[in-house]
């Protein structure tokens, strides 16, 4: 997965991890309890890693929120004076990498905890609930559980869900996208799906709902190759927006496709789209197929088809498949659809079962023209072989029934072909005639399949009316049946070789109940043993014998158990117990039956021989919590915040209430007495209201289950992977900003090639506390021409040389497009009441000539707070006084004609500042006319320079004028037109100034 490592796509362009996070543990320990135990000395050993990240992360970038390692002796006392520079821990992942993956700085540890959000570990790999593990090399904690967000594209496919490997010029193609989310959060927005071809064409955009845990979403759309390029890219973009607390995270994944692009006119036979692609021969079946056409928009009068097969290409015909003037489905983007023709198999001779080539003569009529595939390899069709099942001679039983009973009967099936053959679903029915009788039954045929060798095939229970004593009956039965994938089924039906039934007098028994006998009821954990209890009843007066039932079910509990009854006495009942391990596997309903197999006795139709058991999963408790207004553990002096704490059970069985102690460490949050302890049940989560002290603090906060619920299927404690909770707040006051503000320092025009300072910019920030450390991110300068047009950065500067400077030193990285130039620091932080500053250093490039206008506002910087609760958010930033611009200024750059350097330093000039300053150069020395006009050709102030006087020598020059006319009087607000005239070389100079008071 490709990420975009940004947090706001409007104007992030690099992701900024908090320092500070929330220490989350997720064990409890006695050294690490509310009073703490004294931490062990540097040299003591580590016997015990904790790792404890909080569970919700985003693929491609950093850690969020919480990640912490504890360093415990054998005593579980914090080791102190850890050297990581020499002993680093190392974090390991199931899947894919973190990096960095080596924790090394000793900045990170702190008494024995250590805290490496800072180190900006970044997951990279697919989604998915991923196990990590820290390890010093001799000691390693235990895997923690973290859901890494984002998104995988599976696969991208046509329509059909095959691989993209063609496409024709100007038709639309069908992009079907599969992606899923293995993790745990849903995006915050729904995801988007693009796709574009490389060479051109269409650019589609599809949203669709996000999911997480595994669930898998397609999203379709067409697409469309416009340029007749002979391999083109088609490129798939998903992106999607995860919100981590109140920060949004984006995700990109991006999948490339190398596509063949075909020119029009064409008309070819679709391989692979031939349906189906096995049959028997000689019987009928519904055909279809596809042909693909480029260049064709219709309109299709008629076709003529006709398939034929052969063993090869160049092999003859051996049969006919299908012959006539079919009328399409549907014509759409390029894809003529035929489909449920009436087609069969006809060999001209013998056809023996096998692969053979499908061979199409098709002729497409369209107004004159005519397009022809004349025998050309279409596809290919397996022929089954026609082997289906057999009786099993003296396998039908009973031959003995009960008059007034039920009766069930078996019988066995053979075929030896090696594969299964499938049952058309309540095709098998089983008949019993008698005199002035008839009934019939469906046949019981597990998973509807025969298996190659011996089946077992049994009855429905089918009742033998009374008046049947004595008789004979005669008993048939038939299924329908095919090879999987055959679109036709066969039939086969047998008399059991004219077996007969006969009907006599036995005792009758009845099934009266069947009832699960576990704690809790009809409920059981997976894996626990629990008894069915089946009670048995003989309504008739003489005494039943040797009676078999067997106990049966749905799912994987067991296959079947046999239990035998010696002897019901006449007019009584027995009650039977069968011992059962429930399944591995859970099971809301798994469905166990008993049923009379054999004995002395005839049966009735049961009063109740079915039970429902549920077959769950034990109760697993996790203790699970969220902080409500404080932002990666912060939150403001007096401000009020929420503590909701959940106990879910991963397992499906039911658990009992718990009982819970709070503790805030001794610190007054405002907390009831009564909320300290209680019941917590996994019904409804615990919510704890606090307020901060008026005073910088940290305060941590431990929630303990004092009394672990009961697994009410086993009636015992259930399963708890964690007891405790405890995590850390920092109360600080936060209010910040960062005020920018400039000063120009060039004085003169910019040399070529030659660095020169433009200005310095000063950076201030506001905030009184400790916790609100800032960081610039980038500055966004724009460039302008003498005329106010954008002027290209590569032309009028060179970006290799330029860029900010502190103490001599370069602190920015340069990137220039078109009309702007980015400048991005990764090494310049502000603290609280600190002030900075940098200077802007450019070179203009050979050939520049002309004014160049450098401007900056508060839209162009970033920063963003590397610690406090806004940690990894944007800073607000701007100048002292809102809505001024942080710089703009004028400088003059490339060579020394009086055109190319005559500028003015700032523009527009406010008057009442400093007087507006006109820099120019001179090649030689010359007298000059210096001239300001209305814009309606009006002299308002002039000046002459002689030759000899100190402006007009060669070189470098600054002129001023304080904004008065001729007269003396300050001149109104508006535009005017400057003029500097050569008056040896003849050469004149002139821009606009526009004059504010």
């Amino acid at each position: 997965m490709k990420v975009a490592a940004v947090r706001s796509i409007s104007y992030k362009t690099r992701q900024i991890t908090a320092a500070a996070a929330v220490i989350v543990m997720l064990v409890a320990l006695p050294a690490l309890s509310a009073e703490p135990q004294s931490a062990t000395s540097p040299n003591a050993s580590v016997s015990t890693i904790i790792l404890s990240i909080s569970p919700n992360q985003v693929v491609g970038h950093p850690l969020q929120t919480s990640a912490t390692i504890l360093l415990l002796d054998s005593a579980n006392n914090l080791v102190t004076g850890y050297d990581l520079a020499a002993n680093p821990i190392v974090l390991s992942v199931g899947s894919g990498v973190l990096t960095p993956a080596t924790l090394n700085d000793p900045s990170l540890d702190s008494g024995g905890v250590i805290k490496f959000l800072a180190a900006q570990c970044t997951y990279l790999g697919p989604t998915g609930k991923i196990p990590v593990i820290a390890s010093n090399g001799l000691v390693s904690s235990e895997p923690v559980i973290v859901s890494f967000s984002g998104y995988d594209i599976l696969k991208v496919t046509d329509f059909k869900g095959d691989s993209i490997v063609e496409v024709y010029q100007g038709l639309p193609t069908t992009v079907k996208v599969t992606a899923t989310n293995r993790g745990g959060l849903v995006a915050s927005s729904n995801p988007s799906m693009r796709s574009y071809f490389k060479a051109g064409g269409g650019s589609v955009q599809a949203f669709f709902a996000g999911h997480k845990d595994g669930f898998v979403d397609t999203v379709s759309m067409i697409d469309t190759a416009f340029v007749p390029v002979i391999v083109d890219t088609l490129i798939v973009l998903l992106n999607a927006h995860y919100l981590i607390g109140s920060t949004d995270f984006l995700t990109v994944d991006t999948v490339k496709l190398p596509v063949f692009v075909r020119t029009p006119a064409t008309v070819t036979f679709a391989s692979g789209s031939l349906e189906p692609d096995s049959v028997y021969a000689n019987e009928n079946f519904s055909l279809g197929f596809q042909v693909l056409t480029t260049g064709f928009s219709g309109p299709i009068d008629s076709t003529r088809v006709r398939l034929e097969l052969a063993p090869g290409v160049p092999d003859p015909s051996v049969a006919v498949v299908y012959t006539g003037s079919p009328t399409y489905s549907s014509f759409i983007g390029g894809v003529i659809t035929y489909s449920g023709l009436g087609a069969k198999v006809v060999p001209l001779n013998g056809l023996p079962p096998g692969w053979y080539t499908v061979r199409a003569i098709y002729h497409l009529f369209s107004g004159a023209s005519e397009f022809i595939l004349n025998g050309v390899p279409a596809d290919s069709l397996y022929i089954i072989p026609r082997s289906g099942p057999e009786y099993i001679a003296g396998s039908f039983a009973p031959d003995t029934v009960a008059a007034g009973a039920e009766a069930s009967f078996q019988f066995g099936l053979q075929f030896a072909d090696g594969a299964n053959l499938e049952v058309e679903p309540g095709s098998g029915i089983f008949t019993i005639l008698g005199t002035g009788f008839e009934a019939t039954v469906n046949l019981m045929i597990p998973g509807d399949t025969l298996v190659s060798g011996s089946n077992l095939v049994t009855t429905e229970n089918v009742f033998i009316p009374a008046n049947q004593l004595g008789k004979t009956l005669t008993v048939s039965a038939e299924l329908h049946y095919r090879r999987f994938g055959s679109p036709t089924y066969l039939t086969f039906s047998t008399t059991f070789d004219t077996q007969m039934v006969q009907v006599q007098q036995f005792p009758l028994v009845q099934i009266v109940s069947l009832d699960c006998v576990a704690p809790n009821g009809n409920k059981v954990n997976i894996n626990q043993p629990f008894q069915m209890h089946a009670r048995i009843a003989n309504i008739s007066e003489s005494p039943a014998e040797n009676l078999v039932f067997r106990l049966t079910s749905d799912g994987n509990s067991i296959d079947s158990l046999l239990k035998t009854i010696v002897e019901i006495p006449p007019l009584d009942t027995y009650d039977l117990y069968y011992d059962v391990v429930a399944s591995s596997i859970a099971n809301p309903a798994e469905i166990f039956s008993v049923n009379f197999v054999s004995g002395n006795a005839g049966r009735i139709p049961p009063v109740d021989n079915i039970a429902l058991v549920a077959i769950q999963t034990p109760a697993t408790l996790v203790l699970t919590h969220t902080v409500v207004g404080a932002p990666n553990g912060y939150v403001r002096q007096g401000a009020a915040f929420s503590l909701v704490v959940d106990m879910t059970n991963l397992g499906l069985a039911e658990v009992s209430p718990g009982e819970y102690r709070l503790s805030t460490g001794g610190l007054d949050l405002g907390l009831s007495p009564d909320d300290t302890l209680g019941e917590i049940t996994t019904e409804s989560a615990r919510n704890f209201a606090f307020h901060a002290p008026i005073f910088d603090t940290t305060v941590t906060i431990t929630f303990t289950v004092t009394q672990i619920p009961l697994d009410l299927n086993i009636n015992a404690p259930a399963v708890f992977q964690k007891t405790s909770l405890s995590f850390a707040i920092t109360v600080a006051s936060i209010d910040a900003r960062l005020v920018v503000s400039s000063e120009t320092t060039v004085d003169r025009p910019l040399t070529q090639g030659v660095p020169t300072p433009v200005f310095t910019l000063r950076l201030d920030n506001s905030s009184v506390s400790t916790a609100n450390l800032m960081q610039l991110d980038s500055i966004v300068l724009l460039f302008s021409n003498r005329s106010g047009s954008r002027a290209n950065v590569n032309s009028v500067i060179v970006v290799s040389v330029s860029g900010m400077y502190e103490d001599g030193q370069r602190v920015s990285a340069e990137t220039a497009h078109a009309d702007s130039l980015t400048l991005r620091f990764s090494n310049v932080q502000i603290g609280p009441l600190e002030e900075r500053q940098l200077s802007f250093v450019a070179a203009a490039r050979d050939g520049a000539d002309g004014n160049l206008a450098v401007a900056l506002d508060s839209a162009g910087v970033f920063a963003s707070y590397v610690t406090g609760p806004s940690a990894g958010s944007r800073v607000v930033t701007g100048p002292a006084e809102p809505g001024q611009p942080i710089v703009e200024i004028v400088s003059a750059t490339g060579g020394l004609s009086l055109e190319g350097s005559f500028m003015v330093e700032n523009n527009p000039w406010h008057q009442e500042t400093s007087p507006a300053r006109f820099a120019y150069v001179l090649e030689q020395s010359a007298g000059l006319e210096f001239r300001i006009f209305t814009l309606t050709g009006e002299l308002v102030h002039k000046q002459d320079i002689d030759q000899n006087s100190s402006l007009g020598q060669a070189g470098s020059h600054v002129l001023e004028w304080d904004g008065r006319n001729d007269r003396g009087k300050i001149v109104f607000d508006g535009v005017y037109i400057v003029q500097l005239t050569n008056t040896v070389s003849g050469e004149r100079a002139r821009l606009k100034l526009a004059v504010l008071k």
